[in-house]
């Protein structure tokens, strides 16, 4: 079991940083036109990239450390040294429950070492004796428990958040940047999602689970898509 999940780890860490996240890539004539529509003036509502000087898909966005438009864009991600968008996302929120089912797995782990070494320990004796009796048993272990600790919590924290998102239909950019795009605003006012259709539903398309083809999975090519309407 843990070499499996050592697989998938591995697997989706690699899909997350190597993948094209799915940069937005018009070809010279669709280039053109955007251009002469933008210069002359022909359609005010064209919603065009200022640094990239082409028409911008929904849900897209300008990377400024990729410097391209990234279609679905999430965010763009230290952590993998890559943005998160149309074509790694469900990578990488699977790289994120990986990296947290390993980290379980190693505490797990550390319990063990410590009941079968520490002979020292009590439940009886108060917390902090019994923390200074695993430090002083093995403190190279130690140490490396506390900063896995550390560590999983952010991960955790960051996967309890793209779940979220997940079962919103949701991006990160979205959400913190849905006051500038009209398409998340009725003509009153009032906050709506388009893009959401049901947590169920989302959960499926997000995560293309067809479960033998007992569930329709809902395509989108975000990269061609210009019209919520459409």
């Amino acid at each position: 079991f843990i070499g499996t999940i050592s697989i998938c780890l591995l697997y989706f860490n690699y899909k997350s940083v190597t993948a094209n996240p799915g940069y937005v890539e018009p070809s010279r004539s669709e280039w053109s036109q955007t251009m002469t529509q933008a210069l002359e003036g022909d359609d005010i509502e064209l919603d065009v990239c200022h640094t990239c000087f082409i028409k911008k898909p929904l849900r897209s966005k300008h990377c400024a450390f990729c410097n391209r438009c990234v279609s679905c864009f999430d965010h763009h991600c230290p952590f993998v040294m890559n943005c998160i968008g149309e074509h790694n996302h469900r990578h990488f929120v699977l790289f994120l429950m990986s990296l947290t089912s390993i980290n379980v797995m190693f505490f797990y782990g550390v319990y063990v070492y410590y009941s079968e070494t520490c002979l020292s320990l009590r439940s009886t004796d108060p917390f902090v004796v019994n923390l200074s009796a695993l430090g002083t048993c093995s403190p190279w272990v130690f140490l490396m428990c506390i900063q896995s600790i550390l560590y999983t919590l952010w991960v955790a924290a960051l996967l309890i958040q793209q779940l979220t998102q997940v079962l919103e239909g949701v991006t990160s950019n979205e959400i913190m940047n849905h006051h500038r795009y009209d398409h998340f605003h009725l003509k009153t006012g009032q906050p709506v999602q388009p893009f959401s259709r049901g947590r169920v539903r989302n959960v499926i398309n997000f995560f293309h689970c067809s479960c033998l083809g007992a569930c329709k999975v809902e395509r989108h090519q975000w990269q061609h898509e210009y019209d919520i309407d459409k």
